[in-house]
């Protein structure tokens, strides 16, 4: 009998943080599925970020889990600096956003770029004159930002000075 409390205090738990009205011996097969490949804290974790983001069924539950799992994203501690770095790619992107008039979500794929011209050593300064540059686009002004990167990165332009004198501004 107390184990079987104790369940179900966890499951609660785990509905309770997923924002999710489910019936508790239905969440209980999941739970127990979701416990066999994560530790009950990250399970928790990820039903939080999933009600954040508006996705607060028990599928999306596992699917988070499932790409966390898959990134070895397999401890709280892991994807909390997962999480956070995310975060701060977010940030970053949605001031770049702003700067190339584009009203969109961040993406994999615009984050997998702001990595990369960081990893170029590009400051955000730079990379927000470089959107500032793709405002005029009419689509895919990353493609546009990262084709001016590459260029500037090919001059040698490596601070803001350098990237405004090589832009004309």
């Amino acid at each position: 009998i107390r184990q079987a409390d104790d369940e179900r205090r966890l499951v609660s738990e785990m509905l309770a943080a997923l924002g999710a009205r489910i019936r508790l011996d239905t969440a209980r097969a999941i739970y127990q599925e979701l416990a066999a490949a994560a530790p009950h804290d990250l399970i928790v974790y990820a039903a939080g970020e999933c009600a954040r983001s508006g996705k607060n069924t028990l599928e999306d539950l596992a699917r988070l889990l499932d790409s966390w799992g898959k990134r070895g994203l397999n401890t709280l501690e892991d994807a909390q600096k997962y999480v956070q770095h995310v975060r701060e790619l977010d940030t970053v992107l949605y001031r770049i956003y702003e700067a190339c008039s584009y009203h969109g979500r961040a993406s994999k794929t615009d984050r997998e770029y702001l990595e990369r011209w960081q990893g170029m050593g590009f400051e955000e300064g730079v990379l927000l004159l470089a959107a500032k540059q793709a405002s005029g686009a009419s689509s895919q002004k990353m493609k546009y930002i990262n084709t001016v990167l590459k260029n500037w990165q090919q001059n040698g332009v490596t601070t803001l000075a350098q990237a405004e004198k090589q832009a004309g501004w």
